[in-house]
């Protein structure tokens, strides 16, 4: 029995041998296709940027996978440095054109309303703090009493001094409105800037580039065409990095930032337009809504400026009878 296992065991080693030897370049070109395989999808999910192309030379290109992340990194860049640069034009041109507007046609006589507001709670309060003096038998003293009255309504009259101003500035801003030409010029130099400068769309913002995006700001702000295309020139090698150059790891923080990023200005977009001055837009280009509000705050004003007259009067009077009763006291 040993001996015929010994022997079934020598032909089977022969046999094992000599697959083996027959065989051992498949299985080791198996393990290599295998080890290739391997690699090949960790680089096409860390980072395939570059594919061989065989034509009448042999050539590194950018993969097609790579190009589309590349194109569509640009596209919703682009999109951003637009809603961006409507938004900006929104808030800081629109918006205050509309609001000089409503001042101008509306706000005039809403400010003369709240003098006027202003003025008969002023007169109220010293009515009654002159019958309080009289009430006690005490001295009343006007000088003393409007002391006490200028301190009690700063708050009024610098809101009053702060609607004048508005006014004045709104005059100005009407007067030196832009030409649809200028303004077209402002609005696509300032988008161009934003592409290049602005610190939502340029995650790696250099010094540089800051100070220029802060001067691009105060230049917009104002209107400075000419200033925006001094900037302009400043920034020509801004923007012309070579992005490929980024793994694909970077484009798709980048590309999931740009979206965020749109989703936030549409958003903002979207609630300035509901609020004022949008929210009366077609009112103030509307004359006879224009005249119908001017009606009905002058036609206020007039009942203050008779209920003043009245406070007046009714003053005069209290104090007069205060110095009748003083002079027999004194008697």
């Amino acid at each position: 029995m040993v001996l015929k296992y010994l022997l079934n065991w020598d032909s089977f080693k022969n046999n094992f041998l000599d697959y083996f030897s027959k065989n051992i370049f498949k299985i080791y070109y198996k393990i290599f296709n295998v080890i290739i395989l391997l690699l090949i999808n960790v680089i096409i999910n860390i980072d395939l940027k570059y594919v061989i192309m065989k034509d009448s030379q042999t050539k590194i290109q950018l993969s097609p996978k790579y190009k589309n992340y590349l194109e569509k990194c640009d596209s919703l860049k682009t999109e951003l440095s637009k809603l961006i640069t409507e938004r900006d034009h929104l808030e800081e041109t629109v918006k205050k054109n509309f609001e000089a507007l409503y001042i101008i046609k509306v706000g005039k006589n809403e400010y003369e309303l709240f003098k006027s507001e202003c003025e008969v709670s002023r007169l109220k309060r010293k009515f009654e703090l002159i019958q309080i003096k009289i009430n006690h038998g005490k001295k009343v003293d006007i000088e003393n009493i409007d002391k006490k009255l200028n301190a009690e309504y700063r708050k009024w009259e610098q809101k009053i001094e702060k609607m004048m101003s508005k006014i004045d500035l709104s005059k100005r801003r009407l007067k030196s409105l832009m030409t649809d030409k200028e303004s077209k010029k402002l609005h696509n130099l300032y988008r161009q800037l934003v592409k290049k400068l602005h610190p939502d769309i340029n995650l790696n913002q250099l010094k540089k580039e800051k100070i220029l995006w802060n001067r691009t700001v105060d230049s917009y702000s104002i209107g400075d065409i000419e200033e925006l295309e001094t900037i302009k020139m400043l920034t020509e090698d801004i923007g012309k990095e070579d992005i490929s150059k980024d793994p694909l790891q970077t484009l798709n923080k980048k590309i999931k930032s740009y979206k965020d990023k749109i989703i936030q200005v549409m958003q903002y977009i979207q609630k300035l337009k509901s609020e004022f001055p949008f929210t009366i837009q077609d009112k103030i280009n509307d004359s006879k809504s224009v005249e119908g509000k001017n009606k009905e705050t002058l036609l206020k004003i007039k009942n203050l400026n008779e209920k003043r007259k009245e406070l007046l009067k009714i003053i005069s009077n209290l104090l007069m009878t205060n110095i009748e009763i003083n002079k027999t006291k004194h008697t």
